[in-house]
Parts: C-alpha cells; structure tokens; sequence
C-alpha cells in the first residue's frame, strides 16, 4: 500500500480535490458565470486528473500496450462516474447529470490523448 501511495501521490491529492469539489455546495457563490460553465469545470478537472494518473503511472510503467491504455482511460471514467451517482446519493444541494458525466469522460479522453502524445514524442 505504502508502494502505491508514494507512486500515485498526485493522482490521490487530485481525486481528494475532485470529491471536496463534488461533494460541495456551490449555491451561495455569486461568481459570474456562462451557460454550460460547471460542464468546461468537469472537463478541466477530469482533464488535469487523466493527466497526473497518466504521468504517476508512467514513471512505474511503460505504456504502449492496449490494456495500459485502456485502464488509464477507464479509471478516471468510472471515478466520474461514482461522483455522479454519489453526488445525487448523499448531497442535496448537487445531482447526478448524465451531461456531467459525458464532460467528465470528454475531459478524460482529451487528456489522455495529450498526455500519450507528449509520452510518445519523448520516447
């Protein structure tokens, strides 16, 4: 355990963020804001996620197989997914939104096809 605390540290400080963030009440905020804003913050937060999880584990690992990759998308996807469902679960200001959960995954795509091509061109 204490292996994959010190290699994915990041990754766990990120996933801590994006929980304290979802799990919060933003219903007082008087922050100007633009139609769609909160679905550009699941974007950049699922972004930055895939891209320090990409980072932590290429440190330990080589990714060039299709299973590497594919976990690298997965994890971050299904992590969206649990805040989706743990936000209409256990909060009562926030909800679950299919289209939060599509940003999300978006976010984790773009990520994880930049974080590979800068992998690759280093390589």
């Amino acid at each position: 355990m204490q292996k994959f605390v010190t290699t994915y540290w990041k990754t766990i400080i990120c996933s801590v963020c994006i929980l304290i963030l979802s799990m919060a009440s933003f219903s007082g905020n008087k922050l100007p804001t633009f139609t769609h804003a909160d679905k550009l913050v699941h974007l950049v937060m699922y972004f930055t996620l895939t891209c320090i999880l990409f980072y932590d584990y290429s440190q330990k690992h080589a990714v060039k197989t299709f299973r590497s990759y594919f976990l690298l998308l997965l994890a971050p996807i299904f992590y969206g997914g649990f805040m989706e469902i743990m936000q209409g679960l256990l909060t009562v200001s926030r909800s679950a939104d299919s289209f939060d959960m599509l940003a999300n995954s978006a976010g984790t795509l773009v990520g994880l096809v930049l974080s590979s091509t800068i992998y690759n061109a280093r390589r």
